[in-house]
């Protein structure tokens, strides 16, 4: 068809009031949204704590979207399994993913199996927080302060093991950016997930740790472990006792897990707008809210943009934390 026949057909449909489809299914498409079931999936087993919360969640949702929200659980594979079902579904709003700070860790390796800022499109943040630095009261009975940890491990290079939840995960790439920047020599020591981490700095295994107070909480009640920081900039108003490293002698040092609802790249920006609001507010509902407070969870929130710009800065944050140290993560 020339142009000009193109534009002749085009000027006839709007006389006629005929809208072409490739110009406006994606207006209507928005406009009806949702028509049929929403499906969030969880890159967490059943049963974890981001499934059993994001189930409160969605269980709000359904009734300001007036459809059903499905959970479905596809764990594995670092959140790869998840994460590339979903970037191949149709960027329409039915199919969501529950994102997390993780996946800005894997996006940032050498040649990675997905790249969030690339293969998603972000749609609101929902929980985050900061870690907490813990030490063994057997191992470091006289470290208080971040200060003294730091004193310590320079007085003493290459002796200080320093345990995670796991190669390539927050906790080891935040024990590697602490390394970088109060220029010390800790050992990372990888365990097999965040109760196996915690067991070895409660026995003296390990001289420190880095997890969220929820895990850690038992262990610092029995004496076994001491929180010093928070691995966030300000503290935290679910532990405002606790210092945060702006006031501990680190100010660059900024380190949050977080969790947000995410779709496939190219999701219209009217079903991101109204999907955006829809788990604001359902955030806001009681029944989340106390799931919140019984799992020391902070609610964020926001916008679009603001989970965006997240993703973005940490990407390029552990990109060139793993080239400047030559860290290894398989």
């Amino acid at each position: 068809m020339s142009t000009s026949r193109r534009a002749a057909m085009l000027a006839l449909f709007t006389v006629c009031g005929i809208v072409p489809l490739t110009q406006n299914s994606s207006l209507a498409q928005s406009q009806t949204f949702p028509i049929r079931p929403i499906k969030v999936v969880v890159q967490f087993p059943s049963g974890s704590a981001t499934d059993i919360g994001i189930r409160v969640m969605t269980d709000r949702m359904m009734g300001r979207l007036g459809q059903t929200v499905l959970v479905e659980s596809r764990p594995g594979a670092g959140g790869a399994i998840a994460t590339n079902y979903v970037k191949s579904q149709a960027p329409d709003g039915y199919t969501l993913l529950v994102s997390s700070s993780t996946m800005s860790i894997t996006s940032a390796l050498p040649n990675p199996p997905y790249d969030i800022r690339r293969d998603l499109t972000h749609i609101v943040p929902t929980i985050g927080g900061p870690l907490v630095i813990a030490i063994s009261t057997a191992k470091l009975p006289n470290v208080r302060t971040l200060k003294d940890l730091i004193d310590y491990a320079k007085a003493n290079p290459g002796t200080v093991n320093f345990g995670s939840y796991g190669t390539g995960s927050t906790a080891h790439l935040a024990i590697e950016l602490f390394n970088q920047l109060a220029d010390v020599n800790t050992v990372h020591i990888p365990y097999k997930g965040s109760a196996a981490s915690i067991l070895a700095l409660a026995s003296g295994d390990s001289h420190a740790t880095l997890d969220v107070m929820l895990s850690l909480a038992p262990q610092i009640q029995a004496g076994k472990a001491r929180a010093i920081v928070t691995t966030s900039p300000q503290r935290s108003a679910l532990m405002p006792d606790l210092p945060a490293m702006v006031e501990s002698g680190l100010p660059a040092y900024n380190v949050t897990f977080w969790q947000g609802i995410s779709a496939p790249v190219g999701l219209p920006k009217d079903i991101v707008g109204k999907l955006n609001a829809v788990v604001n507010a359902s955030m806001q509902d009681q029944a989340v809210q106390d799931w919140a407070k019984r799992t020391q969870s902070q609610i964020v929130g926001g916008t679009s943009d603001a989970l965006t710009e997240t993703v973005n800065r940490e990407v390029a944050t552990w990109e060139k934390l793993i080239r400047d140290r030559k860290i290894q993560i398989e």
